[in-house]
């Protein structure tokens, strides 16, 4: 995430999901911000996959940039702005929700 790791945490904690993740790159742990894809080729390296093997789901443009220049299958699941054509096809997939993206992730495992 982009956001700062102390505030990140607080949310996913807030939320119960803090102990679903092995790995949290945020964004004061990086030199470059999205769409630089410094980010999710730290978490990959983190995780020790290789980008290609990685899915990132996103639903910012920037993001999405992101993901696709570190050679990642890319999800888009739109928020509130849905994609341009540039942006769709820098995706594997545009999805209409989380639920829907881990439908589509667990045809690969």
């Amino acid at each position: 995430t982009s956001t700062e790791q102390e505030v990140a945490s607080w949310q996913l904690r807030d939320a119960g999901a803090l102990d679903y993740f092995d790995v949290m790159i945020c964004g004061d742990m990086v030199v470059n911000s999205k769409p630089d894809p410094e980010i999710f080729l730290k978490a990959c390296q983190g995780l020790g996959v290789r980008p290609a093997d990685a899915f990132v789901v996103e639903d910012a443009f920037s993001g999405v940039r992101a993901a696709h220049a570190a050679g990642a299958r890319t999800i888009m699941v739109p928020d509130q702005v849905q994609p341009t054509d540039e942006i769709a096809a820098l995706a594997e997939v545009v999805l209409p929700s989380m639920d829907a993206a881990r439908e589509y992730m667990a045809q690969f495992l």
